[in-house]
């Protein structure tokens, strides 16, 4: 094997590869088997990729029931491993082609992103300013579309020949090797050997939820890296479709999520059977239609598991030196005060947790508490603090619930903060500190006086 033959992957990219696999993942049996024979599994591996011996291991079926039951087949350690690999290379070449509105699998681009970008689509389209007139805040409709059984259902052939055609086309021996890999895995069928960990939980899944029901040439494993990335690629031809072709106003992708913003409601109802027609033509699948929502989005929409509703907000002009008017102060002194005079009002998005989210979000905060506490001092305020043996799940959890606050502020919505954060009050993390609902600052851990 010559010099350019040895250039990917290195047996460095397969320890690369591995590490990125371990992160912030727990030692599962799995993983705790996969080392103990660490340099010799990697060395295997490296040479099972280059001499074309590599074939994928059997998979594990389970039953995850939160947000809802879904049928999982996670493949074991070592396989992960060539995930990672692949997928690495794969984000090199895809990174900048997604769409702008596409926000799954791509680093910088999670829920809150996408959040953030319908409350930036909400303002501009739904906010007209026209010369020296006050702003006013227009009505938004907004068009949900769901496809049906997206994973089960999805087409491999035009799945892989997506993905083939978009890795470079130049022959070396690393172009060939990354394409093999490619099929290895995004031609398998994970359903060929597989095992239950507890067969009677398949009962859980409502009917024609398993990809055990579907065709030998459909669908792909949910809990692999390279199902999420490639579902991801796979809709990226949609995704230009929509924006480029039909151009709505407003239009946000989360995986297999739609949401298509405009202020004309007739427009967004002629787009329903374009999509349809075009995502069975193209990717042979169909829309749900049972989920697809059109309404006005002061009426409320729920999309990645929040209700998002259009708000009207009042805006006002700077105040002027000539505003000021007089008026009498308190001790009977003489007092200017500013006048500030409305100048019309913007559109705002108004994001609040659902009901299950909510108390999700109560319920983690309870389970800290059962771990036992010690107050710290941090910011000049006093947090109650779980003293649990890892110190990084702590920070972990603590991300978690941080990020879920982001989604409350980012929502704008003091009633409903103040309604959490009462709740919140009663739990010890948070019950000594002055909860401000305006400006939620995070929840830090003080490492410095923190004690394992």
């Amino acid at each position: 094997m010559g010099d350019d033959e040895l250039k990917w992957p290195t047996y460095s990219d397969i320890v690369t590869a591995y590490k990125c696999c371990k992160i912030k993942k727990k030692s599962s049996t799995a993983r705790i088997h996969f080392e103990l024979k660490l340099g010799q599994n990697l060395l295997n591996l490296y040479r099972e990729i280059h001499s074309g011996t590599y074939m994928p291991s059997a998979s594990m079926c389970f039953i995850v029931v939160e947000p809802k039951p879904r049928e999982v087949f996670a493949a074991p350690f070592r396989d992960r491993v060539v995930h990672h690999l692949v997928v690495s290379e794969l984000l090199k070449i895809w990174r900048d082609r997604f769409n702008a509105a596409s926000f799954a699998c791509i680093e910088g681009r999670g829920p809150y992103r996408a959040l953030c970008k319908l409350q930036n689509l909400t303002l501009n389209i739904g906010t007209i300013r026209k010369a020296n007139k006050p702003y006013a805040a227009q009505k938004i409709y907004a068009l949900h579309l769901d496809i049906e059984k997206f994973f089960p259902t999805i087409h491999r052939e035009t799945l892989l020949k997506t993905v083939l055609d978009s890795l470079p086309q130049e022959i070396n021996y690393k172009n060939t090797k990354l394409r093999w890999l490619c099929e290895k895995l995004m031609a398998h069928d994970a359903r060929d050997k597989f095992y239950f960990v507890n067969e009677a939980q398949s009962k859980m899944l409502p009917p024609g939820k398993s990809w055990l029901e579907q065709p030998k040439d459909r669908g792909i494993p949910i809990g692999n890296l390279t199902s999420q990335l490639a579902a991801n690629i796979y809709l990226t031809e949609i995704d230009f479709y929509i924006s480029e072709t039909l151009k709505p106003q407003g239009y946000v992708r989360y995986m297999d999520d739609l949401l298509l913003l405009d202020r004309d409601k007739a427009k967004l109802k002629g787009f329903i059977a374009k999509i349809s027609q075009r995502i069975e033509e193209r990717l042979r699948q169909r829309i749900n239609e049972s989920k697809t929502v059109l309404k006005s989005l002061t009426d409320g929409v729920k999309f990645l598991g929040f209700h998002i509703k259009q708000v009207k907000r009042k805006v006002y002009s700077k105040p002027k030196e000539q505003g000021k008017v007089k008026t009498l102060g308190v001790l009977g002194k003489v007092e200017e005060q500013q006048v500030r005079t409305e100048t019309g009002r913007i559109s705002l998005l108004w994001i609040t947790l659902t009901g299950k989210r909510k108390w999700k979000l109560v319920y983690r905060f309870r389970r800290l508490e059962k771990k036992g506490f010690q107050t710290q001092e941090v910011l000049g305020e006093n947090y109650g603090l779980p003293r649990v043996s890892s110190l990084r799940r702590v920070y972990k959890q603590l991300s978690s619930y941080n990020s879920m606050l982001g989604y409350i502020r980012q929502g704008r919505s003091l009633s409903f903060r103040r309604a959490l954060l009462t709740r919140l009050r009663r739990s010890e993390i948070i019950k000594n500190r002055t909860c401000d609902v305006k400006n939620w600052s995070k929840i830090k851990l003080h490492k410095q006086s923190y004690s394992q």
